[in-house]
């Protein structure tokens, strides 16, 4: 049984960013240092994970998906890349700089989103971006956006908290009739998007206000729908843009180390294939984590949604859909053809990532502010867990 104290919890999480930053800044070069470090950092998030857990399940998953998110930054930077990775402008290596300069620059490299600002920067994963010459304009316009994102999650929300009439389990989305079914599928993107976005701007506004990032740091989160003519283009310019060079390098190099150093594949094509498998393998198991920490079991249906996405673009590229649409001056026919497909498929199997998440909403029951219910009919913190057996006849 886990302790639901979420002062707890926090002090928790903070110990687990200190130890990550200590990881950082230790540099330890022999492999004995380096696998005490390690030891020592698993041994906390084990304890974190499986013995200390937030109240709410909002901030549970994410307590989860960032424990098992950091430990794989942390063995990328201990095990894959030798600590050489350096700000834009830094001189010195950074083993080499005084013990206060790597503190900062362990604190900025726990707290980088998107690596703007360091030399492995990506030019060509990040949108455009607007450029900021004031912090309290930065910081006055994410507010904004934020009460924004916040109304429009409330809006996405409403559909849920009617009540709909299920004759089968009313922990799938199967159960339901077609056009909940369809609700339920349809309102999960926009729910998911628009809650990260909040968490993206309130992140920025405290790590802005606090001095600790500056606002030319945080371009657009998310891509346009326009690019997502294929599953490839979807996941890697619209929906992947959180964490797109931090999360997606951090993957690619155990990914690679798995191929390249353990498997020593020498074909080119077989190696990019099981690459591709090996990083949705590890968002999958990123995101069962999170499952696991609300759920408290392993029921596996994260897992398979994102192996469903790799094999998803195994297929299309076996079948040639990306070349036969072409790329960005593919004629508006052929893209059209292509959201079909990329839709279609992320419809199709949205139920494995749907599915838990509905578990938690049915037996659980999670409630949430929402200002719309609040002034129209009093209910200021409804319940989810409305969706009930039954509740309509």
């Amino acid at each position: 049984m886990g302790l639901n104290h979420d002062l707890i919890s926090l002090a928790f999480a903070s110990a687990g960013l200190n130890f990550f930053v200590l990881g950082l800044i230790a540099n330890p070069k022999s492999q004995q240092h380096r696998l005490l470090m390690l030891a020592t950092v698993t041994s906390h998030y084990l304890l974190s994970f499986y013995w200390v857990t937030p109240t709410y399940a909002l901030f549970t998953y994410l307590h989860g998906v960032q424990l098992f998110f950091s430990f794989l930054r942390l063995t990328d930077f201990l095990y894959l890349n030798g600590g050489d990775r350096k700000l834009q402008g830094q001189e010195q290596p950074t083993p080499s700089l005084s013990f206060l300069d790597r503190i900062k620059w362990g604190v900025k490299y726990s707290i980088s989103i998107r690596w703007i600002g360091w030399e492995m920067e990506s030019k060509a994963a990040l949108l455009p971006r607007r450029t900021w010459n004031s912090r309290q304009k930065f910081l006055f316009y994410q507010f904004i956006w934020a009460i924004t994102y916040g109304i429009m999650l409330d809006i996405a929300l409403l559909p849920i908290t009617f009540r709909p009439s299920v004759s089968g389990d009313p922990t799938k989305t199967a159960s339901y009739p077609l056009i909940w079914r369809y609700m339920i599928i349809g309102v999960t993107p926009p729910i998911a998007c628009l809650g990260l976005q909040i968490t993206y701007s309130i992140c920025s506004i405290l790590l802005v206000l606090f001095d600790l990032s500056n606002p030319n740091e945080w371009p657009p989160l998310f891509g346009p729908l326009k690019e997502s003519y294929t599953i490839r283009r979807l996941w890697g310019r619209t929906w992947h843009q959180f964490f797109r060079v931090d999360g997606t390098k951090a993957l690619l190099n155990h990914a690679q180390y798995f191929t390249d150093g353990f498997l020593k594949l020498k074909n080119r094509k077989l190696k990019n294939l099981v690459q591709l498998f090996t990083v949705f393998f590890l968002s999958g198991l990123i995101h069962e984590a999170g499952d696991y920490a609300v759920h408290r079991r392993w029921n596996g249906s994260s897992m398979c949604y994102f192996l469903v996405q790799a094999a998803g673009i195994a297929l299309e590229d076996l079948l040639g859909i990306p070349r036969a649409i072409g790329g960005k001056e593919a004629s508006s026919q052929k893209r059209w053809v292509g959201y079909i497909w990329t839709y279609g498929w992320s419809f199709l199997t949205a139920p494995l990532f749907v599915d838990p998440a509905l578990f938690f909403v049915v037996r659980e029951g999670t409630s949430y502010f929402s200002p719309i219910l609040g002034i129209s009919k009093g209910e200021w913190f409804p319940d989810l867990g409305v969706l009930r057996q039954g509740s309509i006849r």
